[in-house]
């Protein structure tokens, strides 16, 4: 190709490497590869930290997010996989951080709400996470795992008759859910628990 240099065509033939390989260990070496040979190639960082987070490597796929952050500043599923990565580990503090990173980006999609949420539910904090899986039910009110979270989130809160609700409203959209026993089981419970 006219005007690429040497260091390019190597990055770019690494990148494409990496896409094409099963192997996640030489996934994530071509991917290094290509970032090391070319800084400034996001694909290469964001994928380099796809498949550090599905090997395990936690802290590298942090580094190798924030580097691909650096470079697309406005890339709104860095910060939702930089979120996911962190509530995993159980940062809960630095998952909120970048979901509202992503909310900031993205404020009219359900996804953000729901996933700011989940972080606010897994923390501790009900009232937070109920806040926005409501906002991302407004949204769209047709994703049974909103339901799912806003009921847990409710059951948190011993507000059972909510709770109810939306693990009904979960098993509707979701009849083949593998936890469907599981959830109506929980369903049983909260019925023959003490009102709200």
């Amino acid at each position: 190709v006219a005007g690429i240099s040497e260091a390019e065509l190597r990055a770019v033939e690494a990148y494409n490497r990496g896409v094409q390989s099963a192997d996640l260990e030489k996934k994530v070496a071509a991917y290094a590869l290509a970032a090391t040979l070319l800084p400034d190639f996001y694909e290469a960082h964001f994928n380099l930290a796809v498949a550090e987070a599905r090997s395990g490597a936690s802290d590298a796929a942090t580094a190798s997010y924030r580097n691909a952050a650096a470079l697309r500043p406005e890339a709104l599923e860095v910060k939702r996989n930089l979120g996911r990565l962190f509530l995993k580990r159980k940062a809960f503090s630095d998952a909120i951080e970048e979901f509202r990173k992503a909310l900031d980006i993205a404020p009219d999609e359900a996804q953000s709400h729901n996933d700011l949420g989940e972080a606010f539910r897994r923390s501790g904090n009900a009232a937070e996470a109920i806040q926005h899986f409501q906002s991302s039910l407004a949204i769209n009110n047709s994703v049974p795992n909103v339901h799912f979270n806003l009921a847990l989130a409710y059951a948190n809160s011993k507000q059972a008759a909510e709770a109810i609700r939306h693990f009904q409203a979960y098993l509707a959209l979701y009849p083949e859910a593998p936890d469907t026993a599981e959830v109506e089981a929980t369903i049983k419970q909260l019925q023959t628990s003490p009102g709200e």
